[in-house]
């Protein structure tokens, strides 16, 4: 019996293993060629696509709504925003138009916002008034609590009145601080005075005074500056209610020392009889 080796029974005895090898084939001519063409094409229809989709009706500006204006009219606030017409929203600058919103004395604060389609919201925060201020020459202005003259008065106002020495206003403000004193001088005087005061004043030396009326006449309350109100209103209480009973009307009091002083009417002269 012969013994032969078996194929493939041994690595040893085996023959080698051939290894296959697949050979990519050579680029087509122009194959590259091609493939960027397509990408170029893909890149042109795609920005055909947006341009064609940022100038549809979406995005064309339709309407405009006003939000918080009772002083301002809408009018005005459009015309300070100026909105191109027929504008595209991504043409707008949000930023832009509030800050020409607030370039209007009346607007405190404003907020701009855009939405599809084709709409804008413009929302103002207005400035109230708060007090009517004037100077020397007589004419009074609406103020706010900032400073920042909001122009003549309209008409009768349930708002209170100071007269100042000079009413020097820098691009349309004047300084708060103779504001915020009286407004803070009115808590304590106007639960305490005998009649709803006329005006308050303030003189350089940030010393208030009140107008009012006592049994018919014109009164001054010289308050002085706004310290130790608990001790000076029970002194005017106690001085009003004196002069009341006594039926006695003055022109000046004065609660700026440490003992108050008061300043009666002068009777008017009687004339003599005629001989």
């Amino acid at each position: 019996m012969s013994l032969s080796p078996t194929l493939g029974s041994s690595s040893e005895t085996a023959g080698p293993r051939r290894r296959r090898f697949t050979r990519r084939g050579a680029s087509r001519p122009g194959q590259g060629r091609g493939r960027t063409v397509r990408r170029i094409s893909l890149v042109l229809l795609f920005l055909v696509a947006q341009v064609l989709f940022l100038s549809s009706h979406l995005f064309r500006l339709q309407e405009v709504e006003v939000r918080g204006n009772t002083r301002l009219t809408r009018a005005a606030i459009l015309r300070q925003a100026a909105l191109p017409e027929g504008a595209y929203l991504w043409a707008l600058s949000p930023r832009r138009i509030t800050q020409r919103l607030q370039g209007l004395r009346e607007v405190r604060s404003a907020a701009v916002s855009l939405a599809l389609p084709g709409r804008v919201l413009l929302e103002v925060n207005e400035r109230h008034p708060v007090i009517l201020v004037s100077g020397n020459r007589g004419t009074w202005f609406e103020a706010d609590a900032e400073g920042v003259l909001l122009g003549p008065s309209s008409g009768p106002r349930p708002l209170p009145r100071l007269k100042l020495v000079t009413l020097e206003a820098t691009q349309g403000r004047i300084d708060p601080a103779p504001i915020r004193l009286v407004l803070k001088a009115r808590q304590w005087l106007e639960p305490n005075l005998p009649a709803p005061p006329t005006a308050y004043m303030l003189d350089e030396t940030g010393s208030v005074s009140v107008e009012s009326r006592l049994l018919g006449t014109p009164v001054v309350i010289q308050v002085g500056p706004v310290q130790g109100m608990d001790y000076k209103m029970h002194v005017l209480r106690a001085l009003i209610d004196r002069l009341k009973s006594e039926g006695r009307p003055v022109v000046v009091i004065d609660l700026r020392y440490s003992s108050p002083v008061v300043r009666p009417l002068k009777p008017e002269p009687v004339p003599s009889p005629a001989v």
